[in-house]
């Protein structure tokens, strides 16, 4: 398969510890590594930047590393920054809809309906939300599903959990990224949630919930 920038993904993570940037190939059914380097952190404390020269010197250091493994630019890729640290926060939000249907069956509609209101709710000033995803859906008697497609209820409530943190803070190392790139980034990951879709399979998560720890050098 040729390599086009369809199909390459890259990630990189400003760690305590240290800095990592990995470029991999993505088809339908796996994901290929096609190169990774790491270089120490220095001035990264608890996943903020103290020193942008430093970090900045170090980061150049481990792209070169894999533009040269690989032989491919980073800027070729779609680009993922991986970021932690204690002024990321969370909070969960709730919505619910009335099932319309004779039936009171509920549909994909139904469940894009309370989707687009959750999403809707308004978040603390001055932040922005990183990552959003579906905690769990309650129907009118409580019972409590991961998929509720089909059931029979007179109501639907969502809950979301959304991660966020303030603009200004992670914005510094979003700018020090493209800096050292020259180029855009695509995506920003939190990554506890990373970690998680890593380590835990759709299956181990649909059966009774899992819980993955990560004991970092800056933030656990």
């Amino acid at each position: 398969m040729s390599k086009s920038p369809d199909n390459l993904f890259a990630s990189i993570e400003l760690g305590t510890h240290s800095i990592k940037v990995l470029l991999a190939e993505v088809t339908d059914n796996s994901l290929t590594i096609l190169g990774s380097a790491e270089t120490g952190s220095l001035k990264v404390v608890k996943g903020e930047v103290r020193n942008l020269n430093m970090v900045s010197e170090k980061l150049t250091q481990a792209i070169e590393q894999v533009e040269n493994i690989t032989g491919i630019e980073l800027g070729d890729a779609f680009i993922s920054l991986v970021l932690s640290g204690g002024y990321i926060t969370q909070s969960v939000v709730t919505a619910d809809v009335n099932i319309m249907g004779s039936d009171r069956m509920i549909t994909e509609e139904d469940i894009a309906r309370a989707d687009k209101n959750a999403r809707q709710k308004d978040i603390p000033k001055r932040m922005d939300v990183l990552d959003i995803s579906t905690r769990i859906f309650t129907l009118s008697d409580g019972r409590q599903l991961l998929d509720p497609l089909g059931q029979v209820s007179s109501t639907l409530q969502i809950s979301k959990l959304l991660i966020h943190a303030r603009k200004e803070r992670f914005n510094t190392p979003v700018n020090l990224v493209k800096q050292c790139l020259g180029h855009d980034i695509n995506d920003i990951t939190y990554a506890p949630i990373a970690i998680g879709k890593a380590c835990i399979s759709k299956e181990d998560l649909a059966k009774e919930g899992q819980i993955c720890i990560d004991i970092g050098a800056g933030v656990t």
